[in-house]
């Protein structure tokens, strides 16, 4: 056991399941059935049960508004404490909270793995379902809110696996961001720290989310990185409050 989350692709052909590794994969993503033309997801078992972040303290929202002022991208591996630590992070404002969910429910164990998200969030948040539209989320988000994207990496994966243009949906995501008058923060997986996946579709995936990552990191006016919980600046500070 490598200690880490490593996602599958199945493919269900006339010859029976054929399993397809995509690779060691420190994201906990989801893993993926596909059937001609239905795409299943299974929620990955590996769940912080107790996750833990960085101290949080209710010192002065301002602080925390004039780092979120334009864009915060916050990555981590598996289980890392991110989603956590990014609610904890847009709780501290005073600003309306707005969802941006990207992941898709197929079966029972996803809808779960759902509910624990929404309990773990509580209540006074605006959800908007964006599995792979999430510009024209961002359009009706208006001044005053916070808009947390989570994440990054299952809007890709729902794009991969639809045979999108990634290059053409990214650009379209980055300029959708730039032009929400809110702040954004947006949660990806950092999935290179792993094995060379030993397929190609699992190598473009991980290519694909590396690139994404450098992309989102160069427009972010803040990159936090997050391990076992707690929280590093990449780019730019840690807000005021926040402490490992």
């Amino acid at each position: 056991m490598l200690g880490i989350c490593v996602e599958h692709f199945r493919f269900h052909c006339a010859a029976g399941q054929r399993l397809i590794c995509i690779g060691s994969c420190c994201a906990c993503v989801q893993r993926h059935i596909r059937s001609p033309g239905v795409y299943r997801h299974e929620a990955c078992s590996l769940w912080p049960l107790n996750p833990v972040i960085g101290h949080l303290t209710q010192s002065d929202d301002r602080k925390f508004h004039a780092v979120l002022t334009k864009f915060t991208l916050v990555l981590g591996g598996c289980a890392s404490g991110k989603s956590y630590f990014s609610e904890k992070l847009i709780l501290s404002s005073s600003l309306s909270r707005i969802y941006i969910a990207t992941a898709q429910a197929f079966d029972a164990e996803m809808d779960a793995k759902i509910l624990r998200h929404q309990k773990m969030r509580g209540p006074h948040w605006r959800t908007c379902e964006a599995p792979f539209d999430i510009p024209s989320a961002l359009k009706g988000v208006k001044t005053g809110e916070i808009v947390l994207i989570d994440c990054a990496t299952m809007w890709l994966t729902n794009h991969i696996l639809a045979e999108h243009d990634i290059d053409a949906q990214t650009d379209a995501l980055i300029l959708a961001i730039h032009a929400c008058p809110a702040p954004v923060v947006i949660v990806s997986n950092e999935v290179g720290a792993g094995i060379v996946p030993e397929n190609a579709l699992a190598r473009r995936f991980r290519n694909a989310q590396g690139r994404l990552n450098q992309q989102l990191a160069a427009e972010a006016a803040c990159v936090i990185g997050v391990m076992a919980g707690l929280p590093f600046a990449l780019k730019g500070a840690l807000p005021d409050g926040v402490t490992p």
